[in-house]
C-alpha cells in the first residue's frame, strides 16, 4: 500500500524531541552559571540576564548582553560561550564557532565551551570535531568531579556531551546525579527530560519538563519541550497550549511559531497554521527553519510546487541543511518526479548519513522507479541504522515481493508486524503475499486479510482480495457476499467486479456477469486516470476485455501493464493463456517462460511451469 509522503522527516515520537535538540543543548550549564553570585551592572550580571535571555528564545538580546559583558572583561569566558550558542541558534555558525574557540582558549578546563563548540560542529555536518569536542568536554568533566563529585555544572556538561554521542543511559545518570545533588535545578529536569524524548521515554520527559516548568515558569525553552513531546503523542491541543504559552513568555519566539504551526498542520487546521509560519518568517527571514517548516506544510497541503520553493529558499541560506533537502526531495516524490527526488536524497544522505528516514524515502523513489536493488539495499541500511523500524521492513518487504521475491517478502512483512501488530496494511501486504506465493499459502492469506478486515473494517481492498482467494478456492458464495461488502465500500475496486463476474458465468449469469465485467472496465478507467502506472488494473481491465470480446484492447493493456511493471507476472500469464487459446503458441510459450523466469518460486510461475508441460512442443 502507499506511504504517504510526511511532514517533516521524522519516523517517530521521539525524533520529534530530537530535532529540536539543538536548542536544549547548553541550557542545563547555563543555569548552573546563573546561580552564581554576581553584583548588579557587573560582566557576571550581563551574563546572568544573557541567559535569561536564551532561555526565553531572546537569542539576538543575550548576544547583546553578553558582548556588553565581553566589552567590560574580555577574559570572561563563560561570556564567550552563551554568546557563541546564541549566535548558533542565530544560524551565524562561523561567529559561534569563534566565540567558543575563544572561550576554550581562555579557559581550557571548561567542559561548558567544549560542549557548545561541539553542538556547532555537530549540527554544521563536522562529525568527527564535534565527537572530538565532545570527549574534551567529557573529560574536563570529569576532572572537576574527581574533585568536586557534587559539582552540577560539570555532571550537567557531562551529561550533555555523552548525550550528544548518542549514550543516552549515560546522559541520564548524570541529571539523576545533579538532581541529587540539587533537586530544585530546573536545567537539570530539562536535559533529563530531553534525553528521556530522545530514547522514547515520552512519559517520563513529560514528568521532567513539567518539573523544570513548575521550578521556572518563564522556561519558554522547556515549554516548547513539553509541547513538542505531546505533539508526538498526538495531543495537539496540549502542545498547542504550550507554545501558546511560550510566546506569552517571548512573542518574538520563531521557534514557538513554527511548532505551533507544525501542530496546527497535524490538525489539518492550515489557515492557523500558516498564518503561524508566516509569522516565523517575518521575524527571522534569515531563518532556513522557517522556510523548511513551512515548506513541509506545503507538501502536507499537496501544494508541491510552493513545497519546492521554500525548500530552494531553505537550502540557499543553508546549504548544509540536510533536512531542507530531504522535505525538497520529498516534494519532488509527491510530484512523481523521481529522479530529482532521488538527488535530494543523495545529497540529505551525504550530510547526515545516519538518518534511516531518508534511506527508507530514497528508497521509495528508487522502488517506484522499479529500481528493486537499489530500494532493497536503502531498506536495509535503514534497518541497519535503526533495527526496530517497522515501516522499513515493510517497505523492503513490497520491494522483494515486486521482484517476486516471495519468501523473504513475507519474512520482512511478518517482521514488521512483530513491532506493530495492529498495522492493517501489513496484515493486507502478507495476506497478497500469502497468495500470490504457493498455493498451501492460501489459507495464511485469507486469515491475514482477515485481521486487517478486524483491524480496519472498512478496508475494500482487503475484501476484495479475499473474495478473490475464496473465489479460486472455489467458495463462491463467500466470495460474492465479500465482493459486495468490497463494492459496498469503495465502488471503484475493479478486482471485486472481476471476481463477481467470473463467478455469475461460472453460474450461467451472463447478463450480470456482462454488467460486472462493464462495471470493471469503468472502474479501472477510474482509477487509472489517478494511477496512470497501476500495472494490476490495467490487467484486471484486460481480464474483462478478453471476456467481453475486445481482444485488441485487452492485448494493449496486457502490454501497457508489462510496460508499467516488467516483473509483474500475472500479465504475462493472462496474455500466454490468451495466445494459447488463440493457436499462437510461439507467443504463448514466451510468455509462459517469462512468467518461470521472473516468477521461479512463486504462484503464477508454479502455474506457468506446468503449463509449458502440457503445451509441450507447440511453439518451439
Amino acid at each position: 500500500m502507499a506511504r504517504k509522503r510526511r511532514l517533516h522527516p521524522i519516523t517517530n515520537r521521539a525524533g520529534l524531541i530530537a530535532a529540536l535538540a539543538g536548542a536544549a543543548l547548553i541550557l542545563g550549564m547555563l543555569g548552573a552559571w546563573a546561580e552564581q553570585p554576581a553584583a548588579s551592572g557587573t560582566p557576571q550580571e550581563q551574563v546572568k540576564r544573557a541567559i535569561a535571555l536564551f532561555e526565553k528564545g531572546s537569542y539576538q538580546q543575550a548576544v547583546d548582553a553578553c558582548t556588553q559583558a565581553i566589552a567590560a572583561d574580555a577574559k570572561l569566558a563563560q561570556a564567550y560561550t552563551i554568546r557563541g550558542w546564541s549566535y548558533q541558534r542565530l544560524g551565524k555558525f562561523d561567529s559561534a564557532i569563534s566565540d567558543c574557540t575563544q572561550a576554550v582558549t581562555l579557559d581550557p578546563a571548561q567542559a561548558r565551551a567544549y560542549v557548545v563548540r561541539g553542538a556547532v560542529c555537530q549540527s554544521t555536518g563536522k562529525p568527527d570535531d564535534a565527537k572530538h569536542d565532545f570527549d574534551l568536554a567529557i573529560a574536563s568533566a570529569s576532572k572537576v568531579l574527581e574533585s568536586a563529585p557534587q559539582d552540577v555544572e560539570a555532571l550537567n556538561s557531562r551529561g550533555m556531551a555523552y548525550r550528544l554521542k548518542g549514550d543516552l543511559d549515560l546522559a541520564i545518570a548524570n541529571y539523576t546525579q545533579a538532581l541529587a545533588v540539587d533537586s530544585q535545578s530546573a536545567e537539570s529536569y530539562f536535559n533529563r527530560g530531553t534525553a528521556y524524548a530522545e530514547k522514547g521515554s515520552l512519559d517520563q520527559s513529560l514528568s521532567d519538563f513539567s518539573s523544570a516548568i513548575t521550578l521556572n515558569l518563564q522556561y519558554a525553552q522547556a515549554l516548547l519541550r513539553r509541547g513538542n513531546v505531546y505533539r508526538g503523542k498526538r495531543d495537539l491541543d496540549r502542545a498547542i497550549a504550550d507554545f501558546s504559552q511560550a510566546m506569552v513568555i517571548n512573542p518574538q519566539f520563531t521557534e514557538a511559531y513554527t511548532l505551533r504551526g507544525g501542530a496546527y498542520v497535524d490538525k489539518q487546521d492550515f489557515e492557523h497554521a500558516f498564518a503561524d509560519l508566516n509569522r516565523a518568517i517575518e521575524l527571522d527571514p534569515e531563518s532556513a527553519d522557517g522556510y523548511l517548516k513551512r515548506g513541509a506544510a506545503y507538501n502536507r497541503k499537496h501544494d508541491y510546487d510552493l513545497a519546492i520553493s521554500d525548500c530552494d529558499r531553505a537550502v540557499a541560506l543553508d546549504p548544509q541543511s540536510a533536512a531542507a533537502f530531504h522535505q525538497r526531495a520529498n516534494a519532488y516524490f509527491n510530484k512523481s518526479d523521481f529522479d530529482r527526488a532521488i538527488a535530494d536524497y543523495n545529497r540529505s544522505i551525504e550530510l547526515d548519513p545516519k538518518d534511516a528516514v531518508t534511506y527508507l524515502d530514497r528508497g521509495d523513489a528508487h522502488r517506484r522507479k522499479s529500481e528493486f536493488d537499489p530500494a532493497i539495499a536503502d531498506y536495509t541500511q535503514a534497518i541497519t541504522l535503526d533495527p526496530k523500524f517497522a515501516q522499513a521492513f515493510r517497505c523492503r518487504g513490497m520491494a522483494h515481493c515486486r521482484k517476486n521475491e516471495w519468501e523473504p517478502g513475507i519474512a520482512d512483512y511478518t517482521q514488521a508486524l512483530s513491532m506493530d501488530p495492529k498495522n492493517a496494511g501489513l496484515y493486507f501486504d502478507r495476506g497478497f503475499a500469502r497468495f500470490n506465493f504457493k498455493q498451501d499459502q492460501w489459507d495464511g492469506g485469507v486469515e491475514d486479510l482477515s485481521q486487517a478486515i478486524a483491524i480496519e473494517p472498512k478496508f475494500a481492498r482487503a475484501y476484495a482480495e479475499r473474495a478473490r482467494i475464496l473465489c479460486l478456492a472455489g467458495k463462491f458464495e463467500q466470495a460474492v457476499a465479500d465482493a459486495n461488502q468490497a463494492l459496498a465500500l469503495d465502488p471503484a475496486q475493479a478486482v471485486a467486479y472481476d471476481i463477481r463476474a467470473s463467478i455469475f458465468r461460472a453460474k450461467g449469469g451472463k447478463t450480470q456477469a456482462k454488467a460486472d465485467l462493464e462495471s470493471t472496465v469503468a472502474a479501472a478507467a477510474q482509477v487509472l486516470a489517478q494511477d496512470p502506472k497501476n500495472a494490476e488494473i490495467y490487467h484486471f481491465r484486460a481480464l474483462a476485455y478478453i471476456d467481453l470480446g475486445k481482444a485488441d484492447l485487452a492485448l494493449a493493456d496486457l502490454a501497457q501493464a508489462i510496460a508499467v511493471d516488467p516483473c509483474y507476472a500475472p500479465a504475462y500469464w493472462a496474455r500466454a493463456l490468451y495466445y494459447q487459446g488463440t493457436r499462437k503458441y510461439k507467443e504463448a510459450r514466451a510468455d509462459y517462460e517469462k512468467c518461470v523466469e521472473i516468477d521461479p518460486t512463486g504462484l503464477v510461475g508454479t502455474f506457468a511451469t506446468e503449463a509449458l508441460k502440457k503445451l509441450g512442443n507447440k511453439g518451439k
